[in-house]
């Protein structure tokens, strides 16, 4: 039977929920985390807001730390469905959801009055907010320097899942790219990055979801 290998580079594991798809759909999952996010500022030592702020979170990880840091009436502004799940299960007011920053900017730009509050990576791509978003890094990727580029030599029936720009940016810097390799990821903003380095076409799902996005894998293998 003909299968496919997924090479899951994100910190985090692939979703436990749907590993039987993988399997439906012959897929083979390894998981090679490309970076690791670490923590650069406590929380509580950068907090500039009152109880009534508006936060944008567009990272789970940013998500996990807020939610075990912060006790306050916040109004969050979020992007991702994950980010979403772990400030609501921890009492958080979520008043908007989106799946891109993109999205969430035009949001913030066109249809809500105020300032907000951007807890975020060292790394985030200002020129996507508008003028009234004020950021607070607290957070950067590193490279995993367990990552070895010398197993991907011959990536034919490989798909290379990325979760971020960062880990776009270690893979391509190790590994050689061929025009029959296949790319996806999770989000907009990481599939302009991989088009930093490839003109092929990249598999990325609109709703940042992970169902849609082997979906989207299976189709084109």
């Amino acid at each position: 039977m003909y299968e496919h290998k997924l090479i899951w580079t994100l910190q985090s594991k692939f979703p436990k929920a749907w590993r039987n798809k993988l399997f439906e759909n012959n897929l083979i999952l390894e998981h090679t985390p490309l970076v690791k996010l670490v923590q650069t500022k406590e929380i509580n030592s950068i907090l500039p807001f009152k109880q009534d702020s508006n936060v944008i979170v567009t990272s789970p990880f940013a998500a996990k730390i807020i939610a075990s840091k912060i006790n306050s009436s916040c109004k969050f502004f979020v992007v991702g469905n994950k980010s979403k799940m772990i400030l609501e299960k921890h009492g958080f007011n979520v008043v908007e959801f989106s799946n891109t920053s993109k999205e969430l900017s035009e949001l913030v730009k066109t249809k809500i009055n105020g300032t907000f509050i951007h807890l975020c990576s060292e790394l985030t791509d200002k020129k996507v907010w508008p003028e009234n978003v004020i950021f607070v890094p607290f957070y950067k990727p590193i490279e995993n320097d367990k990552f070895d580029a010398r197993m991907y030599k011959d990536l034919n029936n490989y798909t290379v899942v990325f979760g971020s720009p960062s880990g776009v940016d270690v893979w391509f810097r190790n590994v050689n790219h061929r025009s029959n390799y296949n790319y996806a990821c999770m989000g907009e903003t990481t599939a302009n990055r991989i088009l930093n380095y490839t003109n092929e076409n990249v598999i990325f799902p609109c709703d940042s979801s992970t169902e849609t996005l082997i979906k989207l894998i299976t189709k084109k293998i």
